[in-house]
Protein backbone atom coordinates (compact mmCIF):
# COMPACT_ATOMS: atom_id res chain seq x y z
CA UNK A 1 0.00 0.00 0.00
CA UNK A 2 1.14 3.68 -0.72
CA UNK A 3 0.91 6.32 1.88
CA UNK A 4 0.01 9.73 1.74
CA UNK A 5 0.91 11.22 5.44
CA UNK A 6 -1.71 13.43 6.17
CA UNK A 7 -1.53 14.61 9.80
CA UNK A 8 1.96 15.02 12.31
CA UNK A 9 0.16 14.69 15.39
CA UNK A 10 -1.47 18.44 15.07
CA UNK A 11 -4.36 18.82 12.48
CA UNK A 12 -2.72 20.69 9.54
CA UNK A 13 -5.44 22.84 7.79
CA UNK A 14 -4.31 23.58 3.82
CA UNK A 15 -6.37 25.54 1.56
CA UNK A 16 -9.91 25.40 0.23
CA UNK A 17 -8.19 24.85 -3.19
CA UNK A 18 -6.16 21.99 -1.78
CA UNK A 19 -8.72 20.31 0.15
CA UNK A 20 -10.83 20.05 -2.61
CA UNK A 21 -7.56 19.08 -4.79
CA UNK A 22 -6.28 16.55 -2.81
CA UNK A 23 -9.48 14.84 -1.16
CA UNK A 24 -11.83 14.88 -3.91
CA UNK A 25 -13.45 11.21 -3.08
CA UNK A 26 -14.29 13.06 0.52
CA UNK A 27 -16.43 15.59 -1.35
CA UNK A 28 -17.99 13.47 -3.11
CA UNK A 29 -18.88 11.60 0.08
CA UNK A 30 -20.34 14.76 1.62
CA UNK A 31 -22.28 14.83 -1.46
CA UNK A 32 -23.77 11.57 -1.29
CA UNK A 33 -24.72 12.10 2.32
CA UNK A 34 -26.10 15.72 1.80
CA UNK A 35 -29.47 14.03 1.91
CA UNK A 36 -29.08 12.31 5.38
CA UNK A 37 -27.53 15.00 6.51
CA UNK A 38 -30.22 17.45 5.87
CA UNK A 39 -33.02 14.71 7.07
CA UNK A 40 -30.49 14.61 10.51
CA UNK A 41 -30.79 18.43 10.73
CA UNK A 42 -34.73 18.67 9.95
CA UNK A 43 -35.54 15.47 12.76
CA UNK A 44 -36.44 13.00 10.16
CA UNK A 45 -34.02 10.72 10.96
CA UNK A 46 -34.69 6.84 9.09
CA UNK A 47 -33.01 4.04 8.77
CA UNK A 48 -31.09 3.11 6.16
CA UNK A 49 -33.24 1.30 3.15
CA UNK A 50 -31.49 -2.26 1.94
CA UNK A 51 -30.88 -0.69 -1.23
CA UNK A 52 -29.04 2.62 0.35
CA UNK A 53 -27.18 0.42 2.32
CA UNK A 54 -26.07 -2.24 -0.23
CA UNK A 55 -24.97 1.37 -2.26
CA UNK A 56 -23.41 2.69 0.72
CA UNK A 57 -21.11 -0.59 1.27
CA UNK A 58 -20.54 -0.65 -2.74
CA UNK A 59 -19.39 3.26 -2.97
CA UNK A 60 -18.47 4.34 0.17
CA UNK A 61 -16.54 0.87 1.65
CA UNK A 62 -15.37 -0.35 -1.54
CA UNK A 63 -11.87 -0.49 -1.79
CA UNK A 64 -8.54 -2.51 -3.55
CA UNK A 65 -6.95 -3.59 -0.03
CA UNK A 66 -8.75 -6.85 1.20
CA UNK A 67 -7.97 -9.24 4.18
CA UNK A 68 -8.55 -12.93 3.76
CA UNK A 69 -10.38 -14.39 6.61
CA UNK A 70 -9.28 -18.17 7.64
CA UNK A 71 -11.98 -20.08 9.26
CA UNK A 72 -13.08 -23.54 9.57
CA UNK A 73 -15.27 -22.45 6.22
CA UNK A 74 -12.37 -22.16 4.34
CA UNK A 75 -10.68 -18.55 3.04
CA UNK A 76 -12.51 -15.42 2.45
CA UNK A 77 -11.52 -12.04 1.02
CA UNK A 78 -13.21 -9.46 2.21
CA UNK A 79 -12.74 -5.73 1.31
CA UNK A 80 -10.68 -4.13 4.35
CA UNK A 81 -13.25 -0.95 4.96
CA UNK A 82 -16.11 -3.23 5.01
CA UNK A 83 -14.10 -5.60 7.54
CA UNK A 84 -13.27 -2.50 9.74
CA UNK A 85 -16.60 -1.20 9.62
CA UNK A 86 -17.88 -5.08 11.18
CA UNK A 87 -15.60 -5.54 13.63
CA UNK A 88 -16.47 -1.91 14.69
CA UNK A 89 -19.84 -2.66 15.30
CA UNK A 90 -18.70 -6.02 17.19
CA UNK A 91 -15.78 -4.41 19.12
CA UNK A 92 -17.77 -1.25 20.80
CA UNK A 93 -20.95 -0.12 21.97
CA UNK A 94 -22.43 1.19 18.57
CA UNK A 95 -24.37 4.12 20.25
CA UNK A 96 -21.24 5.51 21.21
CA UNK A 97 -20.50 8.71 19.63
CA UNK A 98 -19.01 8.88 16.21
CA UNK A 99 -16.11 10.93 17.05
CA UNK A 100 -15.40 7.92 19.49
CA UNK A 101 -16.71 5.03 16.85
CA UNK A 102 -13.99 7.22 14.25
CA UNK A 103 -11.20 6.44 16.95
CA UNK A 104 -12.04 2.67 17.31
CA UNK A 105 -12.14 2.40 13.68
CA UNK A 106 -8.56 4.16 13.21
CA UNK A 107 -6.79 1.24 15.58
CA UNK A 108 -8.82 -1.34 14.18
CA UNK A 109 -7.92 -0.56 10.99
CA UNK A 110 -4.00 -0.01 12.54
CA UNK A 111 -4.13 -2.89 14.04
CA UNK A 112 -5.01 -5.27 10.64
CA UNK A 113 -1.85 -3.38 9.20
CA UNK A 114 0.11 -4.04 12.21
CA UNK A 115 1.47 -7.86 10.80
CA UNK A 116 3.56 -5.88 8.26
CA UNK A 117 2.99 -8.65 5.76
CA UNK A 118 2.21 -8.55 2.12
CA UNK A 119 -1.22 -9.76 2.76
CA UNK A 120 -3.97 -9.44 5.91
CA UNK A 121 -4.20 -12.40 7.42
CA UNK A 122 -6.88 -13.05 10.00
CA UNK A 123 -8.96 -15.87 11.88
CA UNK A 124 -12.31 -14.67 12.52
CA UNK A 125 -15.43 -16.78 13.19
CA UNK A 126 -18.29 -14.24 14.01
CA UNK A 127 -17.68 -12.28 11.07
CA UNK A 128 -20.54 -11.06 9.21
CA UNK A 129 -22.87 -12.33 12.34
CA UNK A 130 -24.17 -9.13 13.36
CA UNK A 131 -25.76 -6.48 10.89
CA UNK A 132 -23.66 -3.11 10.89
CA UNK A 133 -25.38 -0.13 12.03
CA UNK A 134 -25.21 3.04 10.02
CA UNK A 135 -22.97 5.20 12.53
CA UNK A 136 -20.11 2.54 11.89
CA UNK A 137 -20.60 2.62 8.24
CA UNK A 138 -20.24 6.04 8.67
CA UNK A 139 -17.31 6.07 11.21
CA UNK A 140 -15.37 3.97 8.52
CA UNK A 141 -15.91 5.72 6.06
CA UNK A 142 -15.18 9.24 7.55
CA UNK A 143 -11.61 7.76 8.59
CA UNK A 144 -11.21 5.35 5.47
CA UNK A 145 -7.60 4.71 4.83
CA UNK A 146 -6.09 6.05 8.16
CA UNK A 147 -4.08 4.14 10.52
CA UNK A 148 -2.09 5.39 13.62
CA UNK A 149 2.18 5.24 13.06
CA UNK A 150 5.62 5.48 15.38
CA UNK A 151 8.64 5.97 14.21
CA UNK A 152 7.05 5.18 10.49
CA UNK A 153 5.72 1.64 11.29
CA UNK A 154 1.49 0.66 12.20
CA UNK A 155 1.77 0.81 15.80
CA UNK A 156 -0.47 -1.84 18.15
CA UNK A 157 -3.56 0.68 18.28
CA UNK A 158 -4.64 -0.93 21.88
CA UNK A 159 -7.95 -0.61 23.07
CA UNK A 160 -10.17 -2.27 26.30
CA UNK A 161 -13.29 -1.13 27.61
CA UNK A 162 -12.79 0.74 30.72
CA UNK A 163 -10.31 1.40 32.82
CA UNK A 164 -9.89 1.55 36.73
CA UNK A 165 -9.33 5.97 36.59
CA UNK A 166 -6.22 5.17 34.88
CA UNK A 167 -4.71 3.62 31.59
CA UNK A 168 -1.40 1.55 31.54
CA UNK A 169 1.94 2.94 31.30
CA UNK A 170 4.06 0.18 29.24
CA UNK A 171 6.89 1.42 30.46
CA UNK A 172 6.20 0.25 34.01
CA UNK A 173 6.46 -3.61 32.39
CA UNK A 174 8.23 -5.44 30.01
CA UNK A 175 6.45 -4.04 27.49
CA UNK A 176 8.29 -0.70 27.34
CA UNK A 177 10.17 -1.34 24.19
CA UNK A 178 8.01 -2.89 22.50
CA UNK A 179 5.24 0.09 22.78
CA UNK A 180 6.68 3.21 24.07
CA UNK A 181 3.75 5.11 22.52
CA UNK A 182 1.74 3.74 25.40
CA UNK A 183 1.80 6.14 28.16
CA UNK A 184 -0.85 6.37 31.05
CA UNK A 185 -3.91 8.93 31.11
CA UNK A 186 -6.40 9.33 33.80
CA UNK A 187 -9.89 8.30 32.50
CA UNK A 188 -11.53 9.85 35.52
CA UNK A 189 -15.04 9.16 34.58
CA UNK A 190 -14.34 5.27 33.91
CA UNK A 191 -16.00 4.85 37.17
CA UNK A 192 -19.09 5.07 36.00
CA UNK A 193 -18.74 2.75 33.17
CA UNK A 194 -21.52 -0.09 33.06
CA UNK A 195 -19.68 -3.45 34.53
CA UNK A 196 -16.60 -1.30 35.36
CA UNK A 197 -16.57 -3.26 39.38
CA UNK A 198 -17.01 -6.86 39.68
CA UNK A 199 -16.32 -9.57 42.42
CA UNK A 200 -15.46 -13.00 41.53
CA UNK A 201 -15.75 -15.84 43.99
CA UNK A 202 -13.94 -19.07 44.34
CA UNK A 203 -13.85 -21.74 47.10
CA UNK A 204 -10.45 -22.00 49.00
CA UNK A 205 -10.07 -25.69 47.25
CA UNK A 206 -10.92 -24.91 43.96
CA UNK A 207 -8.69 -21.49 44.20
CA UNK A 208 -5.79 -23.75 45.26
CA UNK A 209 -6.29 -26.24 42.20
CA UNK A 210 -6.50 -23.48 39.63
CA UNK A 211 -3.08 -22.00 40.93
CA UNK A 212 -1.16 -24.86 41.05
CA UNK A 213 -1.59 -24.85 37.19
CA UNK A 214 -0.42 -21.52 36.83
CA UNK A 215 3.07 -20.89 35.04
CA UNK A 216 5.64 -19.55 37.35
CA UNK A 217 7.21 -16.41 36.15
CA UNK A 218 10.75 -15.22 37.20
CA UNK A 219 10.97 -14.62 41.02
CA UNK A 220 14.21 -12.94 40.57
CA UNK A 221 12.63 -10.38 38.09
CA UNK A 222 9.11 -9.64 39.99
CA UNK A 223 11.51 -9.63 43.36
CA UNK A 224 13.02 -6.71 41.93
CA UNK A 225 10.38 -5.17 40.50
CA UNK A 226 8.63 -4.99 44.10
CA UNK A 227 11.84 -3.43 45.77
CA UNK A 228 11.72 -0.52 42.93
CA UNK A 229 8.16 -0.05 43.56
CA UNK A 230 8.19 -0.34 47.09
CA UNK A 231 5.54 1.97 47.35
CA UNK A 232 3.21 0.10 44.78
CA UNK A 233 3.54 -3.44 46.26
CA UNK A 234 1.87 -4.44 48.93
CA UNK A 235 2.09 -7.16 51.89
CA UNK A 236 -1.13 -8.30 53.12
CA UNK A 237 -0.46 -10.53 56.20
CA UNK A 238 -3.40 -12.08 57.72
CA UNK A 239 -5.98 -11.94 54.86
CA UNK A 240 -5.33 -15.19 52.93
CA UNK A 241 -1.39 -15.98 53.70
CA UNK A 242 1.16 -14.27 55.03
CA UNK A 243 3.12 -15.22 51.52
CA UNK A 244 0.39 -13.29 49.54
CA UNK A 245 1.77 -9.74 48.22
CA UNK A 246 0.74 -7.55 45.29
CA UNK A 247 2.95 -5.72 42.65
CA UNK A 248 1.29 -2.86 40.93
CA UNK A 249 1.85 -0.60 38.42
CA UNK A 250 0.83 3.05 38.85
CA UNK A 251 -2.09 2.53 37.58
CA UNK A 252 -3.54 0.03 39.93
CA UNK A 253 -3.03 -3.00 38.05
CA UNK A 254 -1.29 -6.16 39.48
CA UNK A 255 2.35 -7.13 37.72
CA UNK A 256 2.88 -9.86 40.06
CA UNK A 257 1.23 -11.57 42.50
CA UNK A 258 3.16 -13.82 44.87
CA UNK A 259 0.93 -16.70 46.57
CA UNK A 260 2.29 -19.90 48.22
CA UNK A 261 5.35 -19.69 47.38
CA UNK A 262 5.25 -18.38 43.88
CA UNK A 263 5.18 -15.53 41.67
CA UNK A 264 2.67 -15.17 38.88
CA UNK A 265 1.69 -12.40 36.82
CA UNK A 266 -1.26 -10.19 36.75
CA UNK A 267 -2.52 -10.89 33.47
CA UNK A 268 -2.27 -15.00 33.69
CA UNK A 269 -4.10 -14.65 37.19
CA UNK A 270 -6.72 -12.39 34.94
CA UNK A 271 -6.88 -14.66 32.76
CA UNK A 272 -6.77 -18.28 34.72
CA UNK A 273 -9.63 -16.43 37.03
CA UNK A 274 -11.62 -14.92 34.62
CA UNK A 275 -11.04 -11.70 35.86
CA UNK A 276 -12.18 -8.24 33.50
CA UNK A 277 -9.13 -6.73 34.39
CA UNK A 278 -5.59 -6.98 36.18
CA UNK A 279 -6.96 -4.17 38.91
CA UNK A 280 -7.77 -6.74 41.57
CA UNK A 281 -7.96 -7.27 45.89
CA UNK A 282 -8.14 -11.01 47.01
CA UNK A 283 -10.35 -11.09 50.36
CA UNK A 284 -10.87 -13.97 52.08
CA UNK A 285 -14.72 -14.93 52.89
CA UNK A 286 -15.35 -18.39 54.97
CA UNK A 287 -14.62 -20.85 52.98
CA UNK A 288 -14.33 -18.85 49.70
CA UNK A 289 -11.72 -16.09 48.28
CA UNK A 290 -13.48 -13.11 46.78
CA UNK A 291 -11.52 -11.64 44.04
CA UNK A 292 -12.74 -7.61 44.11
CA UNK A 293 -11.81 -6.41 40.47
CA UNK A 294 -12.05 -2.71 38.92
CA UNK A 295 -11.88 -1.79 35.18
CA UNK A 296 -12.63 -3.97 32.09
CA UNK A 297 -9.84 -4.97 30.10
CA UNK A 298 -6.36 -5.10 29.97
CA UNK A 299 -5.78 -1.43 30.51
CA UNK A 300 -3.32 -0.42 27.73
CA UNK A 301 -3.81 1.88 24.84
CA UNK A 302 -7.44 3.89 24.49
CA UNK A 303 -10.05 3.52 26.97
CA UNK A 304 -13.10 3.30 24.98
CA UNK A 305 -15.89 4.43 27.94
CA UNK A 306 -13.23 7.14 28.18
CA UNK A 307 -13.38 7.42 24.44
CA UNK A 308 -17.11 8.22 24.45
CA UNK A 309 -16.93 10.78 27.25
CA UNK A 310 -14.27 13.28 25.60
CA UNK A 311 -16.44 12.81 22.29
CA UNK A 312 -19.67 13.96 24.38
CA UNK A 313 -17.36 17.28 26.06
CA UNK A 314 -17.00 18.18 21.99
CA UNK A 315 -13.32 16.49 21.49
CA UNK A 316 -12.67 14.73 17.52
CA UNK A 317 -11.34 11.82 17.05
CA UNK A 318 -7.82 13.38 16.58
CA UNK A 319 -7.71 14.60 20.44
CA UNK A 320 -9.01 11.58 21.10
CA UNK A 321 -6.26 9.30 18.92
CA UNK A 322 -3.15 11.74 21.04
CA UNK A 323 -4.35 11.91 23.93
CA UNK A 324 -3.92 7.75 24.34
CA UNK A 325 -1.39 7.31 22.04
CA UNK A 326 2.13 9.40 22.57
CA UNK A 327 4.42 10.67 19.55
CA UNK A 328 2.22 8.70 17.20
CA UNK A 329 1.25 10.10 13.30
CA UNK A 330 -1.97 9.97 11.74
CA UNK A 331 -1.04 8.49 8.09
CA UNK A 332 -3.41 7.90 5.11
CA UNK A 333 -2.61 4.32 3.13
CA UNK A 334 -3.74 3.92 -0.25
CA UNK A 335 -4.49 0.96 -2.03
Amino acid sequence: MNKLRVFQNVYQRGTVQEFLRKNFCTVLLLLFLLPYLISLLCGNVGTLGKKEEHVMKNQILRSEAVVKNKTGFGCEEIPLELYVADKLSRCMNSSYEKEALKAQAVLIRTNLLYQKAEEVIIHDEDYGTKNIPELCFLATAETRGMILEYEDAPIYGAYFKSSSGCTRNAAESSLQEQYPYLKGVPCSKDYLAPGNCSEVIYTKEAFGQLWQGLRETSAKQAEELSQERSGVAENTSGQISEQLCYVRDSAGYVIYLLYDGKWVSGEEVRYCYGLSSADFYIKEDGNDFVFEVCGEGHGLGMSQFAANEMAKEGKDFLNILNYFFEDVTLVKVEG
